[in-house]
Parts: C-alpha cells; sequence; structure tokens
C-alpha cells in the first residue's frame, strides 16, 4: 500500500522569500529520500511549482493563497475531498490556521514576529490561532532553534522539530548576470523597520566620512519602509550611492551575491535569515546582527554586530573597505554553508513525517 504525503503549496505563489525557498529546496531533495511505496503530492494554486518526478507529483487546487480569511474558507471546503481523493496519510502545511481534516497534520512555523514589535496581524488574534493550530498538530516545525524555543515558550509545546532553512544547489550554481556594482555591500530583503535599513544607512553614511566605501546596493520589494529610507539616504547625504532596486530576478540575485563585497543584515527579527546563508554559499563576507537566529546561521564564519549599534557597523564597514580579507575565510564560509545541506534537513523533515502516519 502507498503512503502519500500531501503538501499545502500556497507559500510557493506569493513571490521569492526565505521560506519558499526552503520549502522549494526541500520538495526538491525529498524524493530521493522515499521509499518505492511513498510519494509526495504537492497541492498548489496556479503553475506547477516544480517538474514532477519519480515520487513527487503536482495538483492544482483552487484555494488563493491570500488573503488569509479566503484561503481558510476554501480549505475548508476543498481540501478534504481532495486528501480524501489522494488517500494522504498526512497533510504538511507552512501557515496558519491549521485546516480541519482527518489525516494528521503537521505544520512549520516560520517565526513569530506578530507576537512583538513587527508584527503584521492583531496580536492577540495570532496568540489565539497559534496556539489552537499548535494543539491540534500533530508535529511542529521550526527553521531554527530559535523559532523553536520561541514557539516552545509561546504555547508551552513540548517538541517543536528543526528543519533548518537550506539553500537549493540547482538555484545557487544557476546563470548569474555580473553585477553592475562589483564589489558593493549588498542586503537582500524587503524594505520593512524589521530588517534595521536605518541603521544600516545611518552606518554607511558614518563610515563613508572615514573611507572611501563601494555603493550599497538594497535588493527587496518595498514592504512600507522604501519611502522612509529613500528620504533618509538623501538627508544624510548617500542617496547618490545607495541603490534601491527593489525585487530582482533569479539570475540578477546571483550575480549581486557573487560579486558582492559582502552581505549585510542587520535585522532585529529573523527567525531564520536565507540572505546570510546565501552569503556564505557564495564566499561573501557575511556580517549579522545579534538578534534572532542570525548568530546560529552564520556560526563563527561571519561577524555578528549588536544590533541598532551604529558605530560598530560603521567600523566594520571600514574595515571591509579598507582590510583585505584572508583567503582561509572564504573556505569557512563555504563550509559554514555547507551545514545547511538540503538532503539532510529533507531527512529529518521525512523523518517526522514518517512519525505520523
Amino acid at each position: 500500500m502507498s503512503r502519500v504525503y500531501a503538501v499545502a503549496g500556497w507559500l510557493l505563489s506569493l513571490g521569492a522569500s526565505g521560506a519558499s525557498q526552503r520549502l522549494l529546496a526541500l520538495l526538491r531533495a525529498l524524493p530521493d529520500l522515499l521509499t518505492p511505496t511513498e510519494k509526495i503530492v504537492v497541492l498548489h494554486a496556479g503553475r506547477p511549482p516544480l517538474p514532477a518526478r519519480h515520487g513527487l507529483e503536482c495538483v492544482a487546487v483552487r484555494i488563493p493563497p491570500r488573503p488569509t480569511w479566503r484561503r481558510v474558507f476554501a480549505e475548508r471546503r476543498l481540501l478534504p475531498g481532495v486528501l480524501a481523493e489522494l488517500d494522504a496519510a498526512l497533510l504538511h502545511v507552512e501557515s496558519l490556521p491549521l485546516p480541519y481534516v482527518r489525516c494528521p497534520v503537521t505544520l512549520t512555523v516560520h517565526d513569530l514576529r506578530d507576537l512583538g514589535a513587527y508584527r503584521r496581524r492583531n496580536r492577540f488574534l495570532f496568540a489565539r490561532v497559534l496556539r489552537r493550530s499548535v494543539a491540534r498538530a500533530a508535529a511542529l516545525i521550526a527553521p531554527s532553534a530559535f523559532t523553536a524555543h520561541e514557539l516552545q515558550r509561546a504555547t508551552g509545546a513540548r517538541v517543536v522539530h528543526v528543519v533548518p532553512g537550506v539553500l537549493d544547489p540547482d538555484w545557487q550554481h544557476g546563470p548569474a548576470r555580473a553585477s553592475p556594482w562589483p564589489g558593493a555591500f549588498l542586503h537582500v530583503g524587503h524594505l520593512e523597520a524589521r530588517k534595521g535599513l536605518d541603521t544600516l544607512l545611518a552606518a554607511y553614511a558614518r563610515a563613508s566620512r572615514a573611507a572611501a566605501l563601494p555603493p550599497l546596493v538594497l535588493s527587496g520589494r518595498d514592504a512600507g519602509a522604501g519611502k522612509h529610507l529613500r528620504r533618509l539616504a538623501a538627508s544624510l547625504g548617500v542617496a547618490d550611492r545607495v541603490h534601491f532596486l527593489g525585487r530582482t530576478e533569479d539570475a540578477t540575485l546571483r550575480g549581486l551575491y557573487r560579486d558582492a563585497r559582502a552581505v549585510l543584515v542587520p535585522s532585529r527579527y529573523e527567525g531564520f535569515g536565507m540572505p546570510a546563508l546565501e552569503g556564505l554559499a557564495f564566499g561573501r563576507s557575511v556580517v549579522v546582527s545579534d538578534q534572532g537566529a542570525l548568530r546560529e546561521v552564520v556560526g563563527d564564519a561571519g561577524r555578528v554586530i549588536p544590533v541598532d549599534d551604529v558605530d560598530a557597523w560603521a567600523a566594520v564597514m571600514v574595515e571591509l573597505a579598507t582590510v583585505p580579507e584572508a583567503a582561509p575565510a572564504v573556505a569557512a564560509r563555504l563550509a559554514q554553508a555547507a551545514r545547511f545541506a538540503p538532503q539532510a534537513a529533507a531527512q529529518t523533515l521525512l523523518n517526522v513525517w514518517r512519525s505520523c502516519c
């Protein structure tokens, strides 16, 4: 008898993000680990997110990924029938709330920002939905030990499995377009308050008075802070050296990483921190804040700076611009990135699924 693991892939229709990259990399790695009687079916809205292969199939379901309330109603109406037709042994979801279905459901919680200062929705409603979903989940998964600990503290969950963010080698080694700013300081991520980009701009302006700095390149869609950051760059006198790219396609992004002098991640909160891992995988110098899971991602291969410490960030920028880096540093970065191989994380996830059926 075959065992079908259904995966709610609505996340994959929402555009590029660390969470969607992680899920895609896991789904690409999982089929090689399946037994002949196991199969993964990715439920998706729109285009198939992956090509079908042995052990993996994509099935379109008319469930809109957003807004949340539309997704929830569509899940209630359609998911039970879809899962019954597939004879699914399990459903894996990566967003709240947990749908009501007959089979066991495993849940990945990517972060708990909605319980804090950088929330996107009502804190009390989110907390209520989170607790109810956690109580019904067959297993809980987090992308970092930091997020796992936060989830345990917020809900009282005893066991949270860590399936970390991973970098898909196929993505990393795809075509790359040469950067117009070779040797730049690079930040990758949405333009929002959580990312600490106001601190980064202030530090960049301060460091510019002490040394000749490369351009600062910000790659990521505007999530509400773009206008403020452009005004801040102008008021600090660095607007001509700061480049706002918006959302960039994969070939352009790979070129930016490959040609960067350093990847800077000054975030005030990160459930994982995919750009830090991507920077390491390209062998770049990576500097992160001491918040969230970032220290966990870079280990000893990156620089960790106190969050919102403008002087410290300015000092490291001057150092990066003026001091040649040692060759062994690149090997250490690549070794740290290799710890987040998709195969190991996919095996952990598959073991969780098997334990729930």
